[in-house]
């Protein structure tokens, strides 16, 4: 894609079988901004990200994971779609968030997190 090229986010990118599917859109080492393709079932594993950042759900419906320990903080990590809220037994706080087409979630950097479609799914995350 060139800078003088107009698309919709949906047509860069197309889900593969196989594995999930990444087009980086812009990366200068701290911010970037990426788009996956996942077709339902796959998933991103457990990983953080060095500074904050936001998913944005194109098509398809996600859960998105938070795995918080008593040494972080992520109050301003709620938004208003659902969730449910776990315990475990080794101090961390596991948040699940279902987030589905057309709406966005922001998350601070350093807090673990992963990514499963429960759709097919195309999402946009950039890192700010």
């Amino acid at each position: 894609m060139t800078e003088k090229e107009i698309k919709k986010l949906a047509d860069i990118i197309d889900y593969t079988p196989e594995h999930i599917n990444k087009t980086t859109l812009i990366d200068n080492n701290l911010h970037a901004a990426m788009l996956f393709a996942m077709k339902k079932g796959q998933s991103l594993p457990k990983h953080s990200s060095p500074v904050d950042a936001f998913v944005y759900v194109i098509e398809g419906e996600i859960d998105f994971t938070l795995y918080k320990n008593a040494d972080t903080c992520c109050d301003s990590c709620m938004c208003t779609v659902s969730s449910n809220l776990q315990e475990s037994s080794d101090s961390v706080e596991i948040k699940t968030f279902e987030i589905k087409k057309e709406e966005i979630f922001i998350f601070e950097k350093d807090i673990e997190h992963a990514v499963l479609a429960k759709k097919d799914s195309k999402i946009l995350v950039v890192r700010v």
